[in-house]
């Protein structure tokens, strides 16, 4: 034993004594030593020391003796005959035996509004709105701060505050720039997650001090406590707008859906936008008409040419009966499936779609005059001028026009008038010859030796014929001349 920092050694006999009352000594957290040789007399358990004091195997703490494992920011518990190791708090750590690891919720997507940014800490972490927005609660909704018209902008003259999303710029005014910018702070208990708000509250930071708001959707209880305990609020009974009209309300802890209707779908939980119809492609509109998004549905708009029967048919215009076509006189309008059609009339063509223009039946070679005659084009048809000679009897018809009988002829007085199909002869008088078509000139039968005169004659040429003289001393007699002696 230990006698002022000196070693005594006790005899054998007085060892022998202790090993009697061994068991007694040793107790429960040791064993007797059988080794009447060694200096104590019980062998300690695990966790356990002996204590020349109380000559008793006593708990060794671990953790104040600084024999224990754990690891920084986890902190020893002793036990008897042991130890534990045990993190700050049961949320936000993760714990492996030894040490305790904190949970970076911020490596997660949208645990924080787009406009936030997530600051982890030991065992938590918090969401606080980027500059220029604003938010409540740990978790806040941010939306942007118009610094300007809420004058909480530090734009000191000659300056303008221009409010942009999450800032704001001071815009000198001419002849000015900007050489600095001030900003400052109280501390954020919130920010920094020092409070003590109920977790349906968020921490709303004050002037040296902090207070708890409940979120949306959550009452404080009491009603005027700053650490309030917040209780659901049934927002579709107490707030009858809280919903849009396109819309069913449907209350959750601490909010509330709003279901919409058909042809609307949800942006966000409280708001419905329009399903455009259209562009989605999932309307009934038929393919003769144009599909027209509305507010919460949508129409067909017909085409040109159909009109709407119902709401999703489109039924041909029959722009012919109802006299609302653009067809021209010298047309007929033939009704077609969402339009007409202008059929131009006999000796009319279309050009373009409701415009005839007249066919030159006589340049194209189109026409039925006869050859005896000449075509005139007219306006939607034609007509045959007959030659000289002829006369139209009907439309495309030239018959013969007869000279002699009508008196309309040239023909001499010694010639008769022959009719010929458009035209006519003058054929003249015997003795008498065609000279040009409407002239007769005598033959000279005597010249031409195409008389017949007897013997002792001559012949001698009359207008139109001859006579035989007989000769000198020869007289006539009959058809024949004698001598006279």
């Amino acid at each position: 034993m230990e006698n002022g920092g000196k070693q005594t050694w006790k005899s054998l006999e007085e060892r022998k004594m202790e090993r009697v009352a061994c068991s007694e000594i040793c107790g429960p957290h040791g064993d007797c030593n059988r080794n009447v040789s060694a200096l104590r007399p019980c062998l300690c358990h695990l966790g356990y020391q002996w204590s020349n004091v109380s000559s008793s195997c006593e708990d060794t703490s671990e953790c104040l003796v600084g024999s224990h494992e754990c690891i920084s920011p986890a902190k020893c518990v002793n036990t008897p005959g042991s130890y534990r190791c045990e993190c700050p708090s049961l949320v936000g750590w993760s714990f492996d035996g030894r040490t305790c690891i904190d949970t970076d919720e911020c490596q997660y997507r949208n645990v924080c509004d787009p406009q936030a940014s997530c600051n982890n800490y030991p065992g938590g972490f918090n969401c606080s709105c980027n500059i220029g927005w604003r938010g409540q609660g740990e978790h806040p909704v941010c939306s942007d701060i118009d610094e300007c018209t809420e004058g909480i902008d530090r734009c000191s003259n000659p300056s303008k505050c221009v409010n942009t999303l999450g800032s704001y710029n001071c815009v000198c005014n001419p002849g000015w720039e900007k050489v600095s910018e001030f900003q400052c702070s109280d501390i954020n208990e919130c920010s920094r997650g020092i409070h003590s708000c109920d977790r349906n509250s968020y921490c709303v930071n004050t002037a040296g001090s902090w207070r708890c708001i409940c979120n949306s959707g959550w009452y404080p209880d009491p009603s005027n406590a700053r650490l309030p305990t917040c209780r659901d609020v049934n927002e579709c009974v107490d707030k009858p707008n809280a919903c849009p009209a396109q819309s069913t309300c449907r209350n959750s802890a601490g909010s509330y859906r709003c279901n919409c209707l058909s042809g609307w779908r949800n942006r966000g939980a409280h708001t419905c936008v329009d399903i455009d119809e259209c562009s989605q492609g999932s309307h009934r509109c038929p393919s003769n008409s144009r599909c027209v998004n509305t507010q919460g549905s949508y129409r067909c708009s017909c085409l040109s040419g159909w009109r709407n029967q119902g709401v999703h048919t489109c039924v041909d215009i029959n722009e012919c009966s109802q006299g609302s076509h653009r067809c021209p006189s010298n047309s007929r309008c033939v009704n077609t499936q969402g339009s007409y059609r202008c059929n131009c009339l006999s000796g009319w063509r279309n050009q373009g779609v409701h415009t005839c223009v007249d066919i030159n039946e006589c340049s194209k070679g189109s026409h039925r005059c006869p050859s005896n005659s000449r075509c005139v084009n007219t306006q939607g048809s034609y007509r045959c001028n007959c030659l000289s000679g002829w006369r139209n009897q009907g439309v495309h018809t030239c018959i013969d026009i007869d000279e002699c009988s009508q008196g309309s002829h040239r023909c001499p007085s010694n010639s008769r008038c022959v009719n010929t199909q458009g035209s006519y002869r003058c054929s003249c008088f015997p003795g008498w010859r065609n000279q040009g078509h409407y002239s007769c000139v005598d033959i000279n039968e005597c010249l031409e030796g195409r008389y017949s005169c007897p013997s002792n004659s001559h012949c001698v040429n009359t207008q139109g014929s001859y006579r035989c003289d007989c000769n000198r001393c020869y007289y006539k007699s009959g058809s024949s001349c004698y001598g006279m002696y």
